[in-house]
C-alpha cells in the first residue's frame, strides 16, 4: 500500500507520468507564496556522501550539504517531539506492512535507517515534512529564485567534498501551487462512525502545478473556531478524485459541521470547503438487562423482574416466554408496546404449567434494539 502510494505521491510531483514502482530520480521546485522556493530531490545518495545545489549553472551552497550520519544527529535537527512522532507511525506503518496485531517500537537506529535508506517510507516521509526532508538533504529551500524557466542541479561529493560526478537535475519553470478547493462533500452514518467522503481533482497527467499531497479535515465550532480531527496528514492518491475519512463523534455530539482542505508540499493550506452538516443518528442498540428473575406467586400467574442496562436511554422493555432453555423455540411476547423505562416488573398472568423462561430487551430512544438477556426460569 506505502508503496502504491508513493508512486502516486510522485506523480503529483512530477511533471511526466510514471507506472514504475519507483520513478527516476528528478527535482521538482515549488514556488512559495512568500516569494522562496522549495527545491526537492528524490535521489537516495550513498550514505556519507552529500551535495551541491547548482542553479542555472550558480553554485548555491557555499560548503557542500551532508545528510546526518546517525540517528543522534537526526533526532538532534528533527527535535524529540518529531522524531517520535515520525518513529511512531513507521513502526504502525511496518505492522501494517507484516500483518502484525500489535505495534512494535522502533529503535532510534530503526528509524533512521527506514527514512535514510528506504526508498518507500523515506520518501514518502519527506514529502509529507518539510523539516524531515531538509534534515535529511532532500529539500533546499532557494530564498531568491529568478522568474521563468530554471535548472537546478544537485551533484554528488563523497566525504571529502569532491565531486563524483553523480547528479540529478531538472530544468523547470517556478510555479505556485495551484491548491484547489475540495468538493461535494458527503457522508454516511455506520454505526458511531461517520464516513466522510470528497472529491478533489485527479492529476494523471502530471500537471507541473499540482502539488496537493494531503487533506485535512476540521470540525467548525459554534464560536467560528475550527479543530483538526486527521492527527496525521491524509495521503492524497492522485490518481483518484475521491477521498475518504473515518471519524468517530465524541459522546452527546449531534450535530456537527465538517469541512476539507488540501495542502502542498510546503504545508501551504487551499481555500476550505463548503461545510457539510452531519446529523446524527443513534445507531447503538442498548445492553442486556444484566439479572433477570421469576417468581411463581400463584397459579397462572409469574413475576418477572429485572435490573436496567447502564444505557441512559433506554426507553423501555419486550418482556418474552420461551420453553427452551436455549431459546431455539419461537419465543412469545407477552405484551404489546413497551414496558415503561421507569418499570422492571411484569407479571404473566397466563403461565402454563411446567418449567418456562422468562427473557427481556431493552430499546432506546431512537428505536434501537437490544440483544435478549439471559434466561429466567421458572416451574409450577
Amino acid at each position: 500500500m506505502i508503496r502504491s502510494l508513493l508512486v502516486l505521491l510522485l506523480v503529483a510531483l512530477s511533471a511526466v507520468p510514471t507506472a514504475s514502482a519507483q520513478p527516476e530520480p528528478t527535482v521538482r521546485a515549488l514556488r512559495l507564496d512568500d516569494g522562496r522556493a522549495f527545491v526537492y530531490h528524490t535521489d537516495l545518495f550513498p550514505p556519507g556522501s552529500g551535495f551541491h545545489v547548482y542553479r542555472d549553472g550558480e553554485r548555491l551552497t557555499p560548503d557542500p550539504v551532508y545528510p546526518p550520519r546517525d540517528a543522534a544527529e537526526l533526532q538532534t535537527l528533527l527535535g524529540d517531539s518529531l522524531f517520535a512522532e515520525l518513529s511512531g507511525a513507521l513502526a504502525r506503518r511496518e505492522a501494517d506492512r507484516v500483518g502484525a496485531d500489535t505495534v512494535r517500537a522502533l529503535t532510534p537506529y530503526d528509524a533512521f535507517i527506514l527514512l535514510r535508506a528506504d526508498p518507500i517510507a523515506g520518501l514518502t516521509y519527506t514529502f509529507l515534512e518539510p523539516d524531515l526532508a531538509r534534515a535529511l538533504g532532500r529539500l533546499y529551500v532557494d530564498s531568491n529564485p529568478p522568474g521563468g524557466r530554471v535548472t537546478y542541479r544537485f551533484a554528488e561529493v563523497d566525504a571529502l567534498g569532491r565531486t563524483t560526478g553523480r547528479d540529478v537535475a531538472s530544468t523547470l519553470r517556478l510555479e505556485r501551487s495551484d491548491l484547489r478547493r475540495p468538493d461535494r462533500l458527503e457522508y454516511e452514518q455506520n454505526d458511531q462512525i461517520v464516513e466522510l467522503t470528497w472529491r478533489y481533482p485527479r492529476n494523471r497527467s502530471g500537471d507541473a502545478r499540482d502539488f496537493a499531497i494531503a487533506f485535512d479535515v476540521f470540525r467548525l465550532e459554534n464560536d467560528g473556531g475550527r479543530t483538526r480531527l486527521n492527527r496525521r496528514p491524509l495521503l492524497r492518491n492522485a490518481l483518484e478524485d475521491r477521498h475518504l475519512f473515518f471519524y468517530e463523534p465524541e459522546p452527546g455530539e449531534q450535530t456537527i459541521r465538517l469541512a476539507v482542505r488540501a495542502r502542498d508540499v510546503a504545508q501551504q493550506a487551499g481555500p476550505m470547503s463548503e461545510a457539510l452538516t452531519v446529523e446524527l443518528v443513534d445507531q447503538i442498540a442498548p445492553g442486556v438487562p444484566p439479572v433477570v428473575n421469576a417468581q411463581v406467586v400463584g397459579e397462572g400467574r409469574v413475576v418477572v423482574r429485572w435490573q436496567a442496562p447502564p444505557d441512559a436511554d433506554v426507553a423501555g422493555y419486550r418482556v418474552y416466554r420461551h420453553i427452551s432453555l436455549t431459546g431455539d423455540d419461537d419465543p412469545e411476547r407477552l405484551h404489546r408496546g413497551l414496558i415503561g423505562a421507569a418499570t422492571r416488573t411484569f407479571v404473566d398472568s397466563s403461565a402454563v404449567v411446567g418449567t418456562t423462561f422468562y427473557r427481556v430487551q431493552a430499546e432506546d430512544e431512537a428505536g434501537n434494539v437490544g440483544a435478549l438477556s439471559a434466561a429466567a426460569r421458572s416451574s409450577w
